[in-house]
């Protein structure tokens, strides 16, 4: 794998810093990288760093080092340089691009600052590819209404096939194409006869690779014609109940490891890159029930809370955050929940029995300390809130899908009460994501009753209708044919 759009910042000068990047791309399979970073900038708000001479210098003194000492890896240096309008300070950038670098790439940033609207800004990439002396156009933006930008976009590519000039396919989730857009993007690169590069447009070490499994796959399936790369979906009971067709996607092997994507089940092919969960070499099961719980944990995790707890619903989202807090060391909890089948019954003995806790089903919502809704259910919410006490904690994970939900304000700020909300996507910077995830893996790893709570089924015709129709299970997921 090749990553050409990678920003070293402080390591352009330190060279520690730089061993940290080339030993990470190692790790990581990258066996060609291109170093670089911002040389001036037209946003005031971010620092140039390779905008002098002697600087640059120092860069290419330690990139030459860095090829000496590591032979398993191909090491290119690079400059990164933005647009301008003034005719003096394109100069001083070209000047910037002269000056020895393996590869320059090129691309039109702080829109803002050049007052560019969406027709402004691809004029200024064409006359970016016409006048700056470039080897990579960088992070083309495809707006929403980037169809009616054609003809220029053409021209733009046209441009570049008259210069020489790769085009970059830019899978960081700050400016990574959704597959309509990549897909119109590989049929103009066909069409000119234009090479492209891949770049992560890494700012830190932990970006290194970003999406990269899953990009180099759907290319490859792009090109070779390989069909059928998602193997499982998992079934979401809420979102699907409410008409959608699920979200959560989990790809077949990608070296060595498995990725989960929001993705629904009307497509069996990759169609989505942003947000998505490296899984690695972990069983499905723990991989379903670690993504439900994930949930929970981003919002149980955020606050200490008192041990005299209510849960409402034992879905999918309500087994996983019992979990949660089993493994956080809370033991005194009642399960308010109408549907008690056998399968819960069983269930929650071993529970008991494995965590020494104080697992109670109940058909009342009572008095307690700490409140943990997982059905989102207006009614179940209401009851939370009715006669409530001062100084309650409430924990609203489910997702809302009606409009009326009688949560009364003034009652909120007399009361004193704590109301916190948890969504896994929304207001959560993947990073955070990511290291939760990888942490939820690894400890339910361990623990043996989670393959009983997650039930595998086959595909067949009908399957996703039958699994809501009737709740056999906690956790259903859904394994197409190989």
């Amino acid at each position: 794998m090749k990553d050409f759009h990678i920003h070293l910042k402080q390591g352009v000068t330190d060279y520690e810093v730089m061993k940290k990047y080339i030993d990470r791309c190692i790790k990581l399979g990258i066996d060609e990288v291109v170093f670089l970073d911002h040389g001036n900038r037209t946003s005031p708000n971010h620092k140039p760093v390779l905008n002098n001479k002697k600087i640059i210098k120092e860069f290419l003194k330690l990139i030459e080092k860095a090829k000496k000492e590591y032979k398993s890896i191909t090491i290119h240096s690079g400059i990164e340089t933005d647009y301008f309008f003034d005719k003096e300070k394109q100069d001083n950038e070209i000047e910037l691009m002269n000056s020895g670098f393996d590869y320059v790439i090129s691309s039109v940033h702080g829109t803002k600052y050049l007052n560019l609207d969406n027709s402004g800004y691809y004029k200024a990439m064409l006359d970016t590819v016409k006048k700056y002396p470039l080897n990579i156009l960088a992070h083309l933006k495809l707006y929403d209404d980037y169809k009616e930008h054609d003809k220029i976009i053409n021209q733009i590519l046209k441009e570049c096939k008259k210069k020489n000039v790769m085009m970059e396919i830019n899978t960081s989730d700050r400016s990574i194409w959704n597959i309509e857009q990549l897909n119109y993007m590989l049929d103009l690169f066909k069409k000119y006869d234009i090479k492209y590069t891949i770049g992560s447009d890494a700012h830190k070490v932990e970006e290194l690779g970003v999406n990269y499994d899953l990009m180099y796959s759907y290319l490859d399936n792009k090109i070779n014609k390989k069909e059928r790369e998602i193997e499982y979906n998992i079934v979401s009971r809420g979102t699907e109940k409410s008409g959608s067709k699920g979200y959560m996607a989990i790809t077949k092997k990608i070296n060595k490891s498995r990725y989960l994507i929001v993705q629904g089940h009307e497509n069996k092919n990759i169609t989505c890159f942003k947000d998505s969960l490296k899984c690695y070499n972990y069983d499905i099961e723990i991989i379903a029930f670690s993504r439900f719980e994930m949930i929970s944990a981003l919002a149980l995790s955020r606050i200490n809370f008192k041990d005299n707890i209510l849960l409402c619903g034992l879905g999918n989202i309500g087994i996983s955050a019992l979990m949660y807090l089993l493994d956080n060391n809370y033991k005194n909890i009642d399960i308010y929940t109408k549907d008690i089948k056998p399968y819960i019954e069983n269930t929650i003995k071993k529970l008991n029995k494995k965590y020494d806790s104080n697992i109670k089903l109940v058909n009342k919502i009572g008095k307690y300390e700490t409140y943990i809704d997982t059905t989102g259910v207006s009614t179940v919410i209401e009851m939370i809130f009715k006669d409530i006490k001062t100084f309650k904690t409430i924990f609203l994970i489910g997702t809302p899908r009606e409009s009326n939900y009688l949560i009364d304000p003034l009652l909120i700020h007399r009361n004193n009460l704590l109301v916190v909300g948890g969504h896994e996507l929304r207001g959560v910077e993947k990073s955070d994501r990511v290291k939760l995830f990888e942490k939820l893996l690894k400890n339910n790893n361990k623990n043996s009753l989670i393959k009983e709570i997650v039930h595998v089924n086959k595909y067949k015709d009908g399957i996703f209708e039958d699994i809501l129709k009737e709740k056999n299970n906690f956790i259903e997921v859904v394994k197409y044919d190989d």
